[in-house]
């Protein structure tokens, strides 16, 4: 007997891709952050300032900012340690308006407070 075939092909599509984006903290509603996982000394909370920066009541020369903190390097959230000159700066995040939480070289973690 015959076979019938209508030609209706169901495809099963699935897209693969590099996960999730990686998410912010906003910075117009956030006033304190806590970094943790740093081996470079960064962990703790910081505070909102009024000057755009973030920076640690226990620790004032530690702060979190929106400047890599070297001309050759473009704008992009680092965290500075003007004590010791050491600069953790995260090299592919690009929005001025949102912290990141991951990503950061050292495997320094952000979360809002």
């Amino acid at each position: 007997m015959p076979r019938l075939s209508l030609g209706l092909g169901v495809q099963n599509i699935r897209k693969v891709g590099g996960g999730a984006a990686p998410s912010g903290i906003p910075v117009t509603t956030t006033s304190s952050v806590i970094v943790s996982g740093s081996p470079d000394g960064f962990n703790g909370t910081y505070d909102k300032q009024n000057d755009g920066f973030w920076s640690q009541p226990a620790d004032g020369n530690k702060t979190l900012q929106w400047d890599s903190g070297d001309a050759a390097i473009p704008l992009r959230w680092s965290l500075v340690n003007s004590d010791t000159n050491d600069i953790v700066t995260h090299q592919t995040w690009s929005d001025e308006n949102q912290i990141p939480m991951s990503g950061w070289p050292n495997g320094e973690t952000i979360a809002a407070a």
